[in-house]
């Protein structure tokens, strides 16, 4: 189902906060989201020391909780059980289906609507400062490493998960070093050591092949793999050991979950602008992960003629994230549309190059071809009413770059996006 994505998504969120860790099969383990309390993965035995402690306070936890709801109900009675979100009904819903991945969907259910607030917890908590960052790695030679982790990753057949993961790696990693001279055989080593990592935490299929060999094919026998491994030590290090932290990514197929249910391409187009915008230190960062994969939707939904209801969806599961994040969605989908329309109409931009290259990735099948379709006159942006009274959202005017590409002669018109609205 398309709902399978999330079920190594969600645990993600309660491992980061929980200490969970990987079975042997290299699934991701899941923990109660109800403890008090919350711990970071390390490494070796402080971290099994972490994951054991917080299972034990968790147990004393959930005893504690189901002995006080049941003396506080009314006449000895149970206390009654919290309000689901739709999206845990949805879930709920897949519990009778034959198929044993979709039964596992719905075992979610109880831990969705904790476990997507955990997920942006822990992306904004692990999020790289944008001045750090550029500080230390020019933004050219940084664009240059993000598309050389995109046709590496892409050659190889890595994951999209793989890929995010080694570039928010690398961002991190600069983010706190101190800026130095330039130096190319130690940027390419961090580089690869950052790809390593990604593949070691990543998905089983990524590590399948040694990585001596995958370091050796990669760096053309030009990098010691023995410096790859003392640049992996100084990264983590660096990061404290903090690695697997969720991406743009995770968000987009935990949000995706139901709005699936009207486009199945749809997930395939938002990968396509979020990627588009990794190119973009300064944009990619300016926003939560969670609002970013939420634009990227909104303008995959709205590319794709998607009904209203599928903006609905989308926005309630936004909300689980936080409430304070609604207002912040039209202001990324208006600079994610201007980055999509500047990306296709100027040949000079800055990422051209790094988008012609995402573009050929995109159009074949396995794709749906996304990156043929043309861009929305303007995104079909549905608010939340309560969110845009609190909000200056209601005041703000899409750019004038939107304005200039409602000519029929530059883009194909649809009924739906010539009647597009900012519905408020």
């Amino acid at each position: 189902s398309q709902a399978s994505r999330a079920i190594g998504v969600l645990p993600r969120a309660s491992r980061l906060q929980l200490g969970g860790r990987r079975n042997r099969d290299g699934h991701r383990g899941m923990t109660a989201m109800c403890a008090g309390t919350a711990s970071v993965p390390t490494a070796g035995i402080a971290w099994r020391r972490a994951e054991r402690d917080s299972v034990e306070r968790t147990s004393s936890a959930t005893s504690s909780t189901a002995n006080s709801s049941s003396s506080s109900g009314v006449g000895g009675r149970p206390s009654p059980r919290r309000r689901l979100s739709e999206l845990a009904s949805h879930l709920a819903l897949l519990a009778t289906d034959d198929s044993i991945q979709v039964c596992q969907d719905a075992s979610l259910e109880d831990i969705c609507d904790l476990a997507l607030r955990a997920l942006h917890v822990a992306a904004e908590s692990n999020k790289p400062l944008t001045e750090s960052l550029l500080a230390a790695v020019p933004d050219h030679d940084r664009r240059e490493s993000v598309m050389w982790l995109l046709q590496a990753f892409d050659v190889m057949g890595y994951s999209e998960e793989a890929f995010f993961q080694a570039v928010l790696v690398q961002d991190r990693y600069y983010s706190r070093e101190a800026p130095r001279p330039a130096c190319h055989t130690d940027s390419h080593t961090k580089l690869l050591a950052a790809a390593c990592l990604a593949l070691k935490v990543g998905r089983k299929e990524d590590a399948a092949a040694p990585l001596q060999k995958v370091v050796a094919y990669l760096s053309r026998g030009q990098v010691p793999f023995g410096s790859v491994m003392v640049a992996e030590f100084a990264i983590l290090r660096k990061l404290g050991f903090v690695i697997d932290t969720p991406t743009a990514l995770d968000h987009i197929d935990a949000l995706a979950v139901r709005p699936l249910t009207f486009d199945h391409r749809a997930r395939s187009l938002a990968s396509y602008l979020v990627q588009l915008s990794l190119a973009e230190a300064v944009f990619h960062y300016s926003y939560p992960q969670a609002v970013l994969a939420a634009a990227a939707l909104v303008l995959a939904l709205s590319t794709l003629d998607a009904p209203p209801e599928a903006h609905d969806v989308l926005l309630e599961d936004l909300a689980l994230c936080g409430d304070e994040l609604s207002s912040l969605l039209a202001p990324a989908c208006s600079a994610l549309h201007t980055l999509w329309l500047q990306s296709l109409s100027w040949s000079e931009a800055p990422i051209a190059k790094y988008a012609q290259c995402l573009r050929e990735k995109f159009s074949r099948p396995v794709h749906f071809g996304v990156s043929g379709l043309p861009p929305p006159v303007l995104p079909v942006l549905l608010v939340d009413p309560a969110a845009a009274e609190s909000s200056a959202c209601a005041q703000m005017a899409w750019p004038e770059a939107c304005s200039k590409v409602q000519d029929a002669a530059l883009w194909p018109t649809r009924p739906q996006a010539r009647q597009a609205t900012l519905r408020l």
